[in-house]
């Protein structure tokens, strides 16, 4: 793999402290500028191996909902072919696009439980 904006002359090892505090910065800027989308956040909590096969796991409890990077490099990850799960004690082990699916039917039922809500509070207010 070649990085055009990392060419040897622009990258001459030194080893002070300073340097190798920002070196991941230097990395990730020239990675884009080279047209490469970094991700450093949201990797999900276990990588898996069994049988040579790879699985990425994010732990959440039942209030826990992923985060926008953990929504986007899991949605990577699987459409790259890599098996993606969230787990939790009261749920278990579910397919990431289950999930999804899961959480979209969810963000649905309070929507509408929130317009019933609304719906008699406008009732009472207006003394039906």
């Amino acid at each position: 793999m070649k990085f055009s904006s990392l060419s040897k002359h622009q990258w001459k090892p030194r080893y002070d402290r300073v340097v190798i505090e920002k070196a991941p910065i230097i990395l990730k800027n020239s990675l884009e500028k080279d047209g490469y989308k970094v991700f450093k956040n949201g990797w999900p909590d276990f990588l898996t191996v069994k049988d040579g096969k790879l699985r990425f796991i994010e732990v959440k409890e039942r209030w826990d909902v992923l985060s926008k990077e953990q929504i986007a490099m899991m949605q990577i990850l699987s459409d790259n072919g890599l098996p993606c799960f969230i787990w939790s004690p009261q749920k278990g082990l579910i397919e990431f696009k289950n999930y999804l699916i899961q959480s979209e039917k969810n963000k649905i039922k309070n929507k509408k439980t929130e317009y019933k809500k609304a719906q008699v509070k406008n009732s009472q207010a207006l003394g039906n």
